[in-house]
């Protein structure tokens, strides 16, 4: 018995592990507002590196429990912006702060943080002009130019016409003469030279490009011409030395978050381009990331947004109650057969020409890209009416073949589960 009594014992100490582990709330939250408080008598010494490990060492119990951070963060990062604001604080000063605030940030996760920066007219300009200051090759600093880029793509929606802040009209005789480049110019200037960047900085330009470019005022003017930019870049991606990846996460993002109707001019040709570049077999797994990213978004844009009336409904919890048709016991809605589709809906043949593309980059040896082609097939399957969705998955099918490898299995997995 008392063997037992310890086995028990041992057993409840085990399920007890986890709960053990759980944070209830960000008790550091004191010892956090003193570091960043004192960071300004410090930034020059050897301690300030100290006190940076100190504060890794306190959010790192954070990683797994990050929205315990968020009833502090507007005082936190308040704190940050009081002393990067004032306009006597030395430069080396505001870069400390920066990486302090890098780490919130990091362990936050960036999109969630960065709601949390001030976002007022007043601040475009202050954030632009310190970040034209920078240099883009400058290692030391990246933190800095992450950081400022982020709060950059929170500011650009602002709901006024950029126009307003250049304090000049570029339409007028002798707005050219001055060499004055307008605000919206500014800003793309800086999504261009950032997404070179073979840094952090170039994640963060993408995040930057899919806010401003969606804008009203700045896609007639900037967004074909950012397309074409990043065409003309990778016009042979067989070289590896020649690849951004920040360009290609760029065009992804953009993809993902401009609206339909913006965006339908310029799938053609952008599909033409990532398919004469052969992504699939590329070596590079960013690569062949990015390229599927890129070609399940361009199919989305040529198919309507709608809702598929033969998509999985929850509600009856016995399959061959499901397929005859008649409500269960218990099922608060009668099953009735989904309406007829649209089948007169033209598809594009751009559309099979990117499932083709999606349904090979299942094959793929990397686990990142299947998921990507996988997630594409049920977005674009979601889209069809039913009888070419019944196609794709047909289609699918034939991945479970014997002489098929274990990634075109996986893959095909992957892609049941998201139809």
């Amino acid at each position: 018995m008392v063997g037992m009594d310890e086995e028990m014992n041992r057993d409840e100490e085990c399920e007890n592990i986890g709960l053990g582990c759980a944070l209830e709330h960000f008790s550091e939250a004191e010892d956090v507002l003193n570091i960043i408080e004192n960071v300004k008598n410090i930034y020059k010494s050897s301690q300030f590196e100290v006190e940076y490990e100190r504060l890794y060492g306190i959010l790192k119990q954070y990683y797994e429990q990050p929205h315990l951070l968020d009833p502090h963060l507007d005082k936190i990062l308040g704190k940050f912006l009081d002393t990067i604001k004032e306009k006597d604080s030395p430069l080396e000063l505001k870069h400390a702060t920066f990486n302090y605030m890098y780490l919130i940030m990091r362990v936050r996760g960036y999109k969630v943080a960065v709601r949390h920066l001030p976002h007022e007219v007043s601040d475009l300009l202050t954030v632009l002009s310190f970040l034209e200051t920078q240099d883009p090759n400058d290692k030391e600093t990246w933190r800095s130019k992450f950081v400022l880029l982020l709060w950059l793509s929170i500011v650009v929606i602002i709901p006024f016409h950029m126009s307003r802040l250049d304090g000049f009209a570029p339409d007028k005789p002798g707005a050219e003469c001055s060499n004055k480049l307008t605000v919206m110019k500014r800003i793309f200037d800086i999504c261009k030279t950032y997404a070179l960047n073979k840094d952090a900085c170039a994640e963060a330009s993408a995040y930057l490009a899919s806010k401003f470019f969606i804008r009203s005022d700045v896609k007639s003017l900037f967004m074909g011409e950012f397309f074409n930019w990043a065409m003309d870049l990778h016009s042979n991606m067989q070289n590896e030395n020649e690849i951004h990846y920040g360009v290609l996460a760029a065009v992804a993002a953009v993809l993902k978050h401009g609206k339909r109707d913006d965006l339908l001019p310029y799938a053609p040709k952008l599909l033409e381009w990532v398919t004469h570049q052969n992504y699939k077999s590329h070596n590079a797994i960013l690569v062949r990331k990015y390229g599927v990213k890129i070609v399940q978004r361009i199919g989305l844009t040529f198919l309507r947004p709608r809702v598929a009336s033969w998509r999985y409904t929850r509600g009856s919890r016995s399959l061959a109650v499901t397929l005859a048709g008649t409500a269960a016991a218990g099922d608060t809605e009668p099953i009735t057969a989904p309406p007829d589709d649209d089948d007169d809906q033209d598809i594009p043949q751009e559309v099979e020409d990117v499932v083709e593309l999606l349904l090979c980059s299942l094959r793929d040896d990397d686990n990142v890209v299947r998921w990507s082609a996988a997630k594409g097939v049920g977005r674009i399957g979601a889209r069809l009416p039913a009888i070419a969705a019944a196609d794709v998955c047909e289609s699918v099918l034939t991945l479970f073949a014997e002489h098929e490898k274990d990634s075109a299995w996986h893959g095909g997995c992957m892609a049941l589960a998201e139809l």
